[in-house]
């Protein structure tokens, strides 16, 4: 992320092994390694992976995952509890973060020079007349403004877990990130937050060190139009005003809730910008035929990734290519997202032709769902509506080019090569929020002109509707990595 703030994200990942770079190919000269396949021509088998390997974010609570401690789900039920239904529980804001605190963390703005006198008084004027007074879940925590303003969510987002340039991290102390360390009480958890955003000082880059509260943006009317012209600026200051609130309530929420132990349940931790992109191109060492490879992570609507593969398509023409994708295509219709038969079409009419064959909505590659312990309350399922309101779609594919023909494919949530389609992921066995995806390619270009129609005698059946075998069996044909 720009300025080394939160983790690296990393892009769909398409990896090909059999003689890409300097190591012999294994070539296919006496039939097909596919069981069942009809003979064909010489050609190169690749065994192609795609991969959104990235973790779901810094917040080891904001899905659900699947946990054998039953203590977690336990948690997490109580916690949907306090929000859906908190009863006498949701007392006003002032009763958790407290006027004393509320002076103290004005008086840090102010020795610390964030805020000018003018806007600490304008900011007081607000905590005073509507934030004090608010009710902690139904007026803050389900707030749909707050959200659409991204009063928490930004402060959040570049402070919840801080990538240092020497690699290492800072982490904010909060319930929703990796904080290593105990606090004793809401004191001294409230002590230890001061410090982190006042005198806690982070190198990002070459330009030296900064407190943390600096790395806070301007939030602006222009983007997130709900912003009033007084919260634009104020913006600084009021974010920091609503995370402290924000993670006191989570604070004081977990120890009512989670007990003393609460950290002790393990769970991993874990548009189209630059970086979303990757495409090369590789020599077969048997061959000598040049292969492009690409990747590519789509925005979250799926929206940029037919328009991103109408360029693709224009700067490979005629190239043999394989493309690994997190295309972030949808299962059910939407204007405000892609649908997966839509990409179908598109892809099909550019020449492309994907690993699963014809496309299936319901063969999902994703399945996860918000809890309540995250800043967008608005986006949480409860435990009974996960695949209500879970993110349950067919969003990962292998696409490939004429050149190229497709054996087994299949798909991974397990970390052991099969896919449970009940199971919310990642898992404590799986670290991702989307399947690895798998299959069987030969590559055959010899047969193919440009232009051309591809090879007489296929060498594998495509999985015409959306089928997805077994996964090969161990041993079964010659893999060669590459030479790194």
């Amino acid at each position: 992320m720009a300025g080394g703030v939160g983790p690296p994200r990393w892009p769909a990942c398409l990896l090909a092994w059999a003689g890409l770079g300097a190591a012999g190919g294994s070539q296919l000269t006496e039939g097909s390694v596919f069981q069942g396949s009809p003979a064909g021509p010489g050609g190169t088998r690749l065994r192609t992976v795609s991969w959104n390997v990235a973790a779901v974010n810094n917040n080891p609570f904001e899905y659900w995952i699947t946990h054998p401690n039953p203590a977690y789900k336990q948690l997490m039920v109580d916690v949907e509890k306090f929000i859906v239904d908190p009863g006498p529980d949701d007392v006003q804001i002032d009763e958790l973060f407290t006027p004393k605190m509320f002076q103290q963390l004005r008086n840090h703005m102010r020795e610390f020079k964030m805020s000018s006198a003018d806007e600490l008084l304008e900011l007081e004027k607000m905590w005073e007349n509507d934030y004090r007074r608010r009710r902690v879940v139904s007026e803050f925590l389900t707030d749909a403004l707050i959200g659409k303003k991204r009063l928490a969510s930004m402060p959040d987002r570049v402070t919840n877990t801080i990538q240092l340039e020497d690699g290492g991290y800072e982490f904010r102390p909060a319930v929703s990130n990796c904080y290593a360390e105990a606090w004793s009480s809401l004191d001294d958890w409230w002590k230890r937050w001061l410090v982190f955003f006042f005198e806690t000082r982070v190198k990002l880059d070459s330009k030296g060190d900064k407190p943390v509260y600096t790395l806070l943006p301007t939030i602006k009317s222009r983007k997130y139009p709900d912003v009033t012209a007084q919260e634009e600026k104020l913006s600084k200051p009021l974010q920091l005003l609503v995370q402290a609130i924000f993670d006191t309530v989570l604070v004081d929420l977990m120890s009512k809730r989670g007990g003393s132990n609460w950290q002790e349940v393990s769970v991993p931790a874990d548009g189209w910008e630059s970086g979303d992109l990757l495409g090369v191109v590789s020599k077969l060492a048997a061959s000598g035929s040049e292969v492009a490879l690409a990747s590519f992570h789509g925005d979250t609507n799926g929206l940029l990734t037919m328009p991103m593969l109408t360029k693709v398509a224009e700067h490979f023409r005629g190239k043999p290519l394989l493309f690994g994708m997190d295309a972030n295509t949808y299962e059910k219709e939407s204007k405000k997202t892609a649908h997966v038969l839509k990409f179908e079409q598109t892809y099909r009419k550019l020449g492309f032709q994907a690993s699963w064959g014809k496309a299936n909505p319901k063969l999902y590659t994703t399945f996860n769902a918000r809890t309540y312990l995250q800043p967008q309350l608005n986006k949480a399922a409860k435990s009974g509506e996960l695949v209500k309101k879970g993110d349950r779609n067919p969003k990962d594919f292998i696409l490939f080019t004429e050149h190229f023909s497709c054996g087994r494919v299949w798909r991974d949530n397990t970390g052991e090569g099969k896919y449970l389609e009940d199971t919310v992921f990642p898992t404590l066995q799986f670290p991702s929020d989307h399947a690895a995806i798998a299959a069987d390619i030969v590559f055959a270009s010899e047969t193919v002109s440009e232009g051309g129609k591809g090879p007489e005698t296929p060498l594998a059946p495509a999985a015409g509707k959306g089928r997805e075998p077994a996964p090969p069996a161990a041993g079964k044909g010659r893999q060669t990595k590459p030479e790194l």
